[in-house]
């Protein structure tokens, strides 16, 4: 015997079937078993890849991975180290455009690269780097090419469906707050850029990330080649 349940409320229809559950039988809601008693008793739902971790943090570890082969020499320097995409961008986020002093022993608690970072990646970082200055990159050139690539192919859509070039190029200088002159010279060149750089967007844009002044475990940034 079926049991019809309330009506949606918002007017639309229900599909056939819609709204309905078993009251009793072996065709009982999914995940039911029989419990002492004849009483019914939930079971715990399957487990799935991923479980505990929501959809789209997988999906930005996935670009992470694509993007490895492309980054900087010292995040790929750091990614040997951790061995772990999720500690190789929580690196990123806080010491981007620093160098970092890694210590040879993992430090006590309360300490602020322990605290900023954690005891595991830290653990990997003294294992693999200790006694070492690391500079940390802010993967600044490939969010440089990504924003190149994206102002040429608005340029190419804008004016594929009618727009003149110097209204595109107008458009174009209004939204990424360059200058006209700055948007005719990167449609001069040929910007390429993994997909997956899109990642990058997430990281704080100030240098340093969020490590800050008077911590002792960051020295100044300096300049790289």
């Amino acid at each position: 015997m079926w049991c019809s349940e309330r009506s949606t409320g918002n007017g639309a229809k229900p599909l056939p079937g819609a709204g309905l559950v078993p009251a009793s039988g072996p065709r009982a809601a999914y995940g039911a078993s029989a419990a002492p008693g004849g009483g019914r008793k939930r079971r715990s739902p399957r487990p799935r890849a991923g479980w505990g971790a929501p959809a789209g943090d997988a999906a930005e570890l996935t670009q992470w991975e694509e993007l490895l082969p492309h980054l900087p020499e010292g995040a790929r320097l750091l990614w040997r180290a951790l061995g772990d995409m999720r500690l190789l961008r929580r690196v990123l986020a806080e010491y981007g455009g620093r160098t970092l002093r890694i210590p040879v022993a993992v430090p006590p608690e309360g300490h602020a690269l322990r605290r900023r970072l954690g005891p595991r990646a830290l653990t990997r970082l003294c294992a693999a780097l200790g006694g070492t200055e690391v500079y940390v990159p802010t993967c600044g050139g490939l969010l440089s090419r990504l924003r190149q690539q994206e102002i040429i192919r608005a340029f190419s859509r804008a004016t594929a469906a009618g727009m003149s070039s110097v209204s595109a190029v107008a458009a174009l200088a209004g939204r990424y707050s360059l200058s006209d002159r700055r948007i005719w010279q990167i449609l001069k060149t040929t910007a390429e850029a993994p997909r997956a750089a899109q990642v990058l967007r997430a990281l704080p844009r100030e240098a340093g990330g969020r490590a800050r002044r008077g911590e002792k475990d960051a020295a100044p940034a300096r300049k790289q080649p």
